[in-house]
């Protein structure tokens, strides 16, 4: 409590006392109740400590008749406006707080912010990259499950039959890539099919059903590749190294034991 607010609840308190004694100056001291209360509230700038005063001159006015009984209500109400007053103190208290980077905590710290991040690359449609390469081959990932059901469904758009997809995969893939090698693979069988048939070594109905294995073959073996390519790259983002590279990317600080800021 400031020496200034101590001085004017004295004030205040002995207005209270004396006006028990001397009934014929109520008016006075009750314009001293209400700048008593005006000038408290600028000090504490409190509306809690507004309320209570307001109160207080309203039950100065009301209990004037039986000043003991007022006096003994405003001794509680005045213990209360030095509870208010205390707890403002408190609120003005100033905490400093040393933040540090991620590359500035011990290991512990880190340990405990990397288990907080854990899905922070996976909490969003990681997957839409993929999704988009496949789109535009002419693959439609319709479901992928990562977990114990590990399955992947996908279609070849009706735009493509399944020679355009592999001519496209094997035009913006690297050699090096499985997509390539089973597409390489495909066309080359697809071309040993079409030369029996036109050699004559196989009827239609058999170049028919040659080529319907083969493309159900070949969509299973892309489907398979492209799970492989979504499993991989859900390892990679849950990786300790792709979770301190975003952590480090956006600048987040932390307090000493690792608790994000």
């Amino acid at each position: 409590m400031t020496m200034e607010v101590e001085i004017l609840m004295r004030s205040v308190t002995h207005i209270t006392m004396s006006n028990l004694v001397n009934t014929r100056t109520s008016h006075l001291y009750g314009v001293g109740f209400f700048y008593g209360q005006r000038k408290l509230s600028s000090l504490l700038k409190n509306r809690s400590a507004d309320f209570v005063l307001r109160l207080l001159c309203v039950a100065w006015l009301v209990c004037s008749p039986k000043k003991k009984y007022f006096f003994l209500w405003y001794i509680d109400i005045n213990t209360y406006i030095r509870v208010l007053i205390n707890l403002k103190s408190n609120i003005m208290e100033t905490i400093e707080i040393n933040l540090y980077s991620f590359e500035e905590l011990n290991y512990t710290a880190k340990e405990r912010a990397l288990s907080k991040f854990y899905d922070i690359n996976v909490n969003h449609n990681w997957w839409e990259f993929i999704y988009y390469d496949a789109k535009e081959l002419g693959i439609l990932i319709k479901s992928f499950d990562l977990d114990r059901g590990k399955h992947i469904e996908i279609d070849i758009d009706s735009c493509y039959y399944c020679e355009d997809v592999a001519n496209k995969i094997i035009s913006t893939h690297g050699k090096t890539c499985k997509t390539y090698i089973i597409s390489e693979t495909f066309l080359k069988d697809r071309e040993d099919i079409e030369f029996k048939y036109d050699d004559e070594l196989i009827n239609e109905e058999q170049f028919d059903d040659m080529i319907s294995a083969l493309e159900e073959e070949y969509t299973n073996d892309i489907a398979n590749e492209y799970l492989t390519m979504l499993e991989k790259e859900y390892e990679y983002l849950t990786s300790e190294e792709a979770i301190i590279e975003m952590i480090c990317a956006n600048e987040y600080q932390f307090t000493e034991d690792g608790k994000l800021f």
